[in-house]
């Protein structure tokens, strides 16, 4: 099927705010005290006599003592203004605390380490993450760990699943195991990976047909393998036109754009992925597989676990 013809990622762009800070010049009275006359005494029989010179000083005129004051709450105002952040900077700081509380908790800072981690600490951590009590039963253990981190998916994937268990399916419209990728490009550079396994894959992404063309795929083909977007593949479990009943691995994508995003970090998608974990993949976990709090009543069918590929 077509599908080469793909649009980039979105990006997320948020324009500075500018903050314009308005500082008025305090102009003082050009208007002299002509009604006063410096204390100058009488003059009597020709001569002068003046106040000294220090006493004069001693009693400053009112425009000197305005003056000052207007200077002093100038000086004030300026430190204020030099200890107190500017708006932008408090609504940009704002922000990136918004995004960062959003964007996977946990999982945005662990990335692709997550694969270091220990079953036990991937299940607290997505327990987390999805809202949900994951136990470390739930956890998929790999059959080996010699490819876990190699840059080809499919290296990744055996390590998690047997081509021999990808071809024997149980159930139609439940492939034995589900990708979630970040992206319909992402996507097509899984499937590049994995021609050489000769698997019949459902191509569950944007540009791959519409939900209705992939539901009727579903329900008439027998999938091994289910490649697609969180979007869509949550669309397509609640139309019923996909199953986990019969599906032994469901799938999160480890891998990380170039912007540091995944598909439980970006924003776009980490709110279906995690209404995945919830509402679909946690239920079918808890009925076979014991433990939990599972009240949502999930079919009993194949052993589903979530695994990091």
């Amino acid at each position: 099927m077509g599908g080469d013809d793909l649009g980039s990622d979105d990006e997320y762009l948020t324009a500075p705010l500018k903050s314009n800070v308005v500082t008025g010049d305090d102009n003082d009275d050009a208007s002299s005290n002509d009604d006063q006359d410096d204390d100058l005494s009488a003059v009597e029989g020709g001569t002068s006599t003046f106040r000294d010179d220090d006493e004069s000083s001693a009693v400053p005129s009112n425009g000197n003592k305005r003056k000052r004051d207007v200077d002093n709450t100038s000086k004030h105002t300026k430190q204020q203004l030099q200890h107190t952040p500017s708006s932008s900077t408090a609504l940009s700081s704002q922000s990136k605390r918004s995004k960062k509380g959003r964007n996977g908790g946990p999982l945005q800072s662990l990335g692709t380490k997550i694969l270091d981690e220990t079953i036990q600490s991937r299940a607290e951590i997505l327990s987390v993450y999805a809202g949900v009590k994951f136990l470390p039963q739930h956890m998929a253990r790999p059959l080996n760990d010699k490819n876990t981190h190699s840059n080809n998916f499919m290296d990744r994937l055996l390590c998690w699943i047997s081509k021999k268990q990808l071809k024997k399916t149980i159930a139609r419209k439940s492939p034995k195991m589900i990708i979630v990728c970040l992206s319909a490009r992402r996507c097509v550079a899984v499937l590049k990976d994995l021609v050489p396994l000769r698997l019949r894959v459902a191509k569950l992404f944007p540009k791959q047909g519409t939900i209705d063309d992939q539901a009727r795929q579903l329900e008439t083909t027998d999938f091994g393998l289910a490649v697609g977007t969180p979007h869509r593949i949550k669309e397509l479990l609640e139309k019923e036109s996909l199953s986990l009943n019969g599906t032994a691995l469901f799938g999160l994508d480890v891998y990380v754009n170039d912007k540091r995003f995944s598909v439980y970090t970006l924003a776009d998608t980490a709110v279906p992925t995690q209404e995945l974990l919830r509402d679909h993949a946690y239920p079918q976990c808890c009925n076979n597989n014991g433990g939990g709090d599972n009240k949502s009543g999930g079919k009993k069918g194949q052993e589903l676990k979530v695994a990091f590929v």
